[in-house]
């Protein structure tokens, strides 16, 4: 008896999927060979997340860096500019929408300055240059000098934004928004004040300030090579 049972259950049941089968034909046909059944739900409102990523690739474009809650408060003021309502932007709703349209959070890449070849024997050679200089031409242990140039940010950068997965190079847009401050000491142990170089189109003259304890200087790049 009770074989009867799960026989008519079944065949009841495979009755019921192939009505299904034959209403979801034309979807089943054009479905993804790797995809199995119909999962999840349809976008609630399909518009705002169409413009919600055109802003995100035109702010990426622009190298700016897009993160979560930019997303979230983009939303937000589109949906009340077009008058959606019941539109709570939520970290879920943002990492559906991220998952949907193929985003994730990205690590900024950094591109690092490779040493080079034989760099030990090129140090040791450059060494020997300033000790033979300074022998043929009498100079001082106080007139030997090392520089070095430091670029610093005016602000601080985001290392992280959202961007379209598989993307190799990321970039915040704040790259080039730099000054440069150039310190220097000499073979003597002495230290001598800072430069200080601004980015700027007019360049003006060498400037000293706060009581000879830094030089400003204006260039037009931002580097010490135009000062």
């Amino acid at each position: 008896m009770g074989t009867e049972q799960q026989r008519d259950t079944l065949a009841t049941s495979n009755r019921k999927n192939g009505t299904e089968w034959r209403k979801q034909e034309d979807e089943l046909q054009k479905m993804d060979e790797t995809k199995q059944c119909f999962r999840g739900h349809a976008a609630r409102w399909p518009q705002l997340e169409v413009d919600m990523k055109q802003w995100l690739t035109c702010h990426r474009n622009s190298s700016f860096s897009v993160s979560t809650e930019m997303i979230i408060y983009e939303a937000e003021r589109l949906a009340a500019e077009k008058g959606i309502e019941d539109v709570t932007g939520s970290p879920s709703w943002c990492h559906r929408f991220m998952k949907t349209c193929g985003l994730a959070l990205c690590n900024k890449t950094r591109v690092a300055q490779k040493m080079p070849i034989e760099y030990e024997s090129k140090i040791v050679s450059f060494h020997k240059f300033v000790l033979d200089a300074r022998k043929k031409n009498g100079f001082g242990i106080s007139q030997t000098e090392n520089v070095d140039e430091v670029p610093l940010t005016f602000d601080v950068p985001s290392n992280k934004t959202v961007d379209v997965k598989g993307t190799k190079t990321i970039t915040s847009g704040h790259d080039k928004t730099h000054y440069t401050v150039v310190l220097s000491c000499c073979a003597d142990g002495t230290k001598l004040p800072p430069m200080l170089i601004l980015k700027r189109k007019k360049t003006c003259q060498k400037r000293q300030s706060h009581e000879e304890l830094l030089f400003m200087v204006m260039t037009k790049d931002g580097w010490k090579k135009m000062a």
